[in-house]
């Protein structure tokens, strides 16, 4: 449920793409995985980005600058938000909003 602002509350749609990255991510938690409880860090814009190798291939989040290291953050809304930290640069590229299906899954191998 997500609040209104008039003291009601919603049910909040995500797509299905950004939900299996999160679900991903979680599924697939090590030291590099935290949860981010400053919403408001988290869901700023940024550079909409993709990972390109590793354990989250395929990820797409936003690049965001935590403890001066590069770190893909995956929000849910305003609802929730988790950190990939420390993605070396070589493995991410840059994607335009047109580049991500929000309904397309990931590689079956992926999940």
């Amino acid at each position: 449920m997500q609040p209104t602002g008039d003291g009601t509350s919603q049910i909040a749609h995500i797509p299905d793409r950004p939900m299996e990255d999160f679900i991903h991510v979680i599924q697939h938690a090590n030291e590099h995985v935290v949860m981010l409880r400053n919403l408001t860090f988290a869901c700023r814009p940024g550079l909409k980005v993709r990972i390109l190798r590793g354990p989250f291939q395929g990820v797409v989040g936003i690049v965001k600058s935590i403890q001066k290291h590069i770190s893909v953050v995956l929000t849910l809304g305003d609802l929730m938000a988790v950190a990939i930290l420390n993605v070396p640069k070589k493995d991410i590229e840059p994607v335009s909003i047109d580049d991500v299906d929000t309904n397309s899954s990931l590689p079956s191998a992926e999940k």
